[in-house]
């Protein structure tokens, strides 16, 4: 596996076929001004695409930190741990990172999400339905996989304008 340089943050947006974004992230082991730049960052794009989640290597930081939409509130983890529940469900994706392109994929209805919040207190989510799919997708991000590798053969889609059949991830 590739390993990037631990001090790498770019803060613009990093599209596919990249390499950063098949790396897999290093863990954050300082709670500082750099982490809360990162989670800044990650938020001022989240906002901009009007995305539903974002992942630190899509602005090419390669550190295990995620923002996901939640209860119409921003919210992140910092080393994230997630677990999922039983059952599957079909679903389109699109992602800020591969642009124009949707596709169906399977996910857990549910999952459990932990890890820290930036100021290093732990935080947890019960999570179901789109935000159980969400929080899936973004902590792909961090072993270097995208919904592209998962999507079930024969649904790609092109999505014109960011697209409307397929929520961008």
């Amino acid at each position: 596996m590739l390993t990037p340089p631990a001090n790498l943050i770019q803060g613009k947006l990093v599209l596919y076929p990249s390499e950063i974004l098949r790396f897999t992230c290093n863990e954050v082991l300082s709670f500082d001004g750099m982490l809360h730049h990162l989670v800044n960052d990650l938020a001022l794009e989240l906002i901009k695409h009007r995305a539903l989640g974002i992942a630190a290597p899509q602005i090419g930081a390669p550190y295990r930190v995620f923002l996901f939409l939640y209860q119409d509130q921003i919210h992140h983890v910092v080393n994230p741990t997630l677990k999922v529940g039983d059952g599957m469900e079909a679903g389109y994706e699109a992602c800020l990172s591969v642009p124009r392109m949707a596709g169906m994929v399977m996910r857990h209805k549910r999952a459990y999400l932990s890890g820290m919040n930036m100021h290093g207190r732990p935080v947890e989510y019960d999570l179901t339905g789109l935000e159980a799919r969400v929080v899936q997708h973004e902590y792909d991000h961090l072993d270097g996989i995208l919904f592209i590798d998962k999507m079930v053969p024969g649904t790609v889609r092109t999505m014109r304008n960011g697209g409307t059949d397929a929520q961008v991830l």
